[in-house]
């Protein structure tokens, strides 16, 4: 689903509209974040990581760890 939906629909939206990266907040289990880690996502470094978690993370993804991928 998302190789094949997922990702071409935001590198359309990419040339359309000049997106350069997506985010998502995984929930904290290594099985998961390995998974996210093959599909491209990455981590930040812990420093950057704690800020992101005590300003812009929504209080609904409490635990749940930050990852992006650039396009």
């Amino acid at each position: 689903m998302f190789r094949r939906f997922i990702i071409p629909t935001v590198r359309y939206g990419a040339e359309l509209f000049g997106i350069q990266s997506l985010h998502i907040y995984a929930l904290p289990e290594d099985e998961l974040l390995d998974h996210y880690g093959a599909l491209g996502f990455s981590r930040l470094p812990q420093e950057m990581e704690a800020y992101i978690h005590s300003h812009i993370k929504p209080d609904y993804d409490e635990h749940c760890i930050f990852m992006y991928q650039m396009l």
